[in-house]
């Protein structure tokens, strides 16, 4: 496809609906027509100190951004019916998708292309790889790098990993309303999951009263990073996620098994954004 857009979110806490920054490429018939980076704030200007410490985007710097509502209409044209790439995409149009939720925004009909299964790689070491030039966690300078392997991958320069064999090079989402619907139903199946997060595959239990977070939301939260979602503890469960008053007997059980028990400050130092 000669014409797509290239992006990449930083947020400013674990939640997806908190994008503090964004870098765009828009090609057409293969050149650049746009590039721009956008400070955005996220809701109540807040963030998280391990986010902070990934990309260095602070609250004094987006207090006076725009918010996403007011961005979207100078960018939605590059969204609509349009190839979106990104490496590790799917949490990419995470944030995009609920970032516009929380603005009660409808989310674009697009396709996917995930640059990270392409080359089975973190990004900074396929930059290393094919001598691309990165500034690692700043959202423009990541795109542009995406963008660029990306090219490549169309020039028939590199091909899809042997061991990323999971890969799903296109992906549609459809259009649909976001007011009113519950936010799990509009998380795609045919998205990728997080492929390079420790929750991937992993399957979880949650249990207890949370201070940042609804239930709902966590599980929400690990759907989109590629776990599952359990009610009850096996030998075959691999974390329970802990608030406070978790069931007495089901911390017994984990225990017995050895399961980790993770809190909620835990939680959020592993999923990062």
């Amino acid at each position: 496809m000669k014409s797509f857009t290239v992006i990449d979110f930083e947020t400013a806490t674990p939640k997806r609906n908190s994008a503090c920054a964004l870098g765009l490429v828009r090609f057409e018939n293969l050149e650049i027509i746009a590039k721009d980076y956008f400070l955005i704030q996220p809701p109540n200007n807040e963030y998280n100190y391990f986010n902070i410490g990934i990309h260095g985007i602070t609250p004094d710097e987006t207090k006076n951004a725009l918010q996403f509502d007011k961005i979207w209409p100078r960018i939605k044209h590059f969204f609509d019916d349009q190839l979106i790439v990104g490496h590790n995409v799917s949490f990419d149009i995470s944030v995009l998708r609920n970032t516009l939720l929380f603005h009660e925004i409808d989310f674009p009909r697009i396709e996917s292309f995930c640059t990270y299964q392409l080359t089975g790689l973190k990004l900074n070491l396929a930059c290393k790889k094919h001598n691309i030039d990165l500034i690692h966690h700043h959202a423009l300078s990541d795109a542009i790098a995406s963008s660029k392997l990306y090219l490549l991958f169309l020039d028939s320069k590199i091909g899809f990993d042997e061991s990323s064999r999971s890969k799903l090079i296109t992906t549609k989402s459809t259009s649909r309303t976001t007011s009113g619907i519950d936010s799990k139903l509009l998380i795609q199946k045919k998205e990728v999951a997080d492929c390079e997060n420790i929750f991937f595959k992993k399957k979880i239990i949650i249990s207890g009263v949370f201070m940042n977070y609804s239930r709902k939301e966590l599980a929400t939260l690990l759907w989109e990073k590629g776990a599952k979602i359990n009610t009850s503890i096996s030998s075959k469960t691999n974390y329970i996620l802990a608030g406070e008053n978790m069931g007495p007997s089901k911390k017994q059980k984990a225990e017995k098994l050895g399961i980790p028990i993770i809190s909620e400050s835990e939680f959020e130092e592993m999923i990062g954004g």
